[in-house]
């Protein structure tokens, strides 16, 4: 992985969005953005990928990222690749405050497909000290202005 983002706080029993354009090097699935899950500390609770994969530091205990419920709905993978070379994003993190979050995404592809990937009931985390932020894959991110 790459350089990271800003780090983005959210607030027990709320959701904050980020909408920015991923530019893949289209080489591999997986190279598009990541979305690290997280305290101030830095110390991660899970890393999620656009293409339903991701782990956490206790990797196959069950809990965390081993515990959500995933899915997307990419179709076709070569075809969905293609689209994420420039497609809009906008990345849903939310603090269910009752020590899970959960993770979804919105993808706009550049062919003209819309595409989702989630991840339900992430349940490692601290609802007190949850962030996230952004990082890359052989890929680059443009950020909008948030409002």
């Amino acid at each position: 992985m790459g350089a990271f983002s800003d780090d983005f706080e959210v607030a027990v029993g709320e959701t904050k969005s980020i909408t920015f354009t991923n530019y893949s090097s289209l080489v591999g699935y997986y190279n598009n953005f990541v979305v690290v899950l997280r305290k101030a500390d830095l110390t991660e609770y899970a890393v999620v990928r656009t293409d339903d994969y991701g782990w956490d530091s206790k990797e196959g205990d069950g809990m965390g990222y081993d515990a959500c419920v995933h899915g997307g709905t990419q179709g076709v993978w070569d075809a969905w690749l293609a689209g994420m070379n420039g497609a809009k994003v906008t990345v849903y993190v939310t603090n269910c405050g009752n020590s899970t979050a959960d993770v979804q995404a919105v993808m706009e592809g550049t062919t003209g497909t819309t595409s989702t990937q989630y991840y339900l009931g992430i349940n490692t985390v601290d609802p007190s000290d949850l962030w996230f932020a952004l990082t890359v894959d052989y890929c680059c991110l443009v950020f909008n202005e948030q409002e």
